[in-house]
């Protein structure tokens, strides 16, 4: 099961990133090159945090958060980690919404039903689906706006393509979407970073 991250202190900096599992073949011969899709596009986002001291009584809330990162990024590393997707400047409306239909891997839109309320989805903005079998997570953006009636239902386009099946009683939420991957970094480094009052660094990469 991955470890939920922290929500103290919020990230420093957050750099979002796309990973694309396709590519171009380039002809040998002087002619058209070719563009190789393959499904598995997903998300990763790199992350700085503030710099926090290791072992100071004077500053005891901020001494526990260091341990803590630490702690849960260790974990990570082998069980998977989960965090707050970042949305700069922009505020999703809350809530989540069931998938009504079942949508397989390599599909691009997801029909839904129910929202508590009116909704709009804007092209560009994240919404996470949440798996109900596994409890595994998928970070998607939307791909146009789409109007999601209160207790009506409708079809919301998705990208990367579907990666994992999507059931009916799956959730997507668009209120506080969070990308869910494995952690990339070394343990070692970051507590000596931490004790050195240096920020902390990681990536976390969704898994293919």
């Amino acid at each position: 099961m991955s470890i939920i991250l922290p929500t103290f202190p919020a990230p420093q900096s957050a750099e979002p990133y796309f990973l694309d599992a396709g590519g171009v073949q380039k002809s040998m011969a002087g002619g058209e090159d070719m563009r190789l899709d393959r499904l598995g596009d997903r998300f990763g986002l790199s992350v700085s945090l503030i710099p926090m001291r290791w072992n100071d009584l004077s500053t005891a809330e901020q001494t526990r958060a260091a341990r803590v990162w630490v702690a849960r990024l260790i974990q990570g590393l082998s069980q998977g980690a989960i965090l707050r997707w970042p949305q700069p400047g922009f505020r999703p409306p809350g809530g989540t919404c069931a998938a009504a239909g079942a949508a397989i891997s390599g599909a691009s839109q997801v029909a839904v039903s129910n929202p508590a309320a009116a909704v709009t989805l804007l092209e560009g903005q994240f919404v996470t689906h949440l798996r109900a079998a596994t409890g595994r997570r998928y970070l998607y953006q939307v791909r146009a706006d789409t109007v999601l009636p209160a207790n009506g239902a409708a079809v919301v386009p998705l990208w990367p393509r579907i990666r994992g099946p999507i059931s009916p009683g799956d959730v997507l939420e668009f209120g506080k979407p969070t990308i869910e991957g494995l952690v990339r970094g070394d343990q070692q480094s970051w507590s000596l970073a931490v004790t050195r009052l240096a920020g902390i660094q990681f990536k976390l990469e969704e898994r293919g």
